[in-house]
């Protein structure tokens, strides 16, 4: 915002305005990257309520690999961020580079395991 001189709508906007912004985008982020969560093959919806519906439909074609490593994926950076907030004290976690590792982790049971050839669409 500080690029094209409209960092003042901080002050001027009201903080709930803001959060309620800051949620929709959230709540879009979350609905696109749904169906790469489940394996689904691609649903080719753009509306958001499309996209949750058709999701719903086809929640039975879900790639059970590829949701238990994404849900491993999401867990282990949640782990991480909850153990950075909850422990400051301790000098070496704010060293951490949670996405880096969480990457690293994916990368490794994915080529440990072969999920490519077992059809993962969260590789793909």
């Amino acid at each position: 915002m500080g690029i094209v001189r409209v960092g003042f709508l901080d002050n001027i906007l009201s903080k709930p305005l803001l959060n309620g912004f800051v949620n929709a985008v959230a709540s879009i982020i979350v609905t696109n990257q749904l169906e790469s969560f489940l394996g689904l093959p691609p649903l080719h919806k753009e509306q958001a309520w499309e996209k949750l519906y058709a999701v719903a439909v086809n929640i039975t074609s879900t790639h059970i690999l590829t949701l238990v490593l994404g849900s491993s994926c999401l867990s282990i950076l949640i782990l991480i961020r909850v153990l950075k907030w909850r422990y400051d004290t301790v000098k070496w976690l704010k060293f951490l580079i949670d996405t880096v590792i969480v990457v690293a982790f994916g990368i490794i049971i994915s080529f440990s395991f072969d999920l490519l050839d077992k059809g993962s669409c969260l590789l793909s």
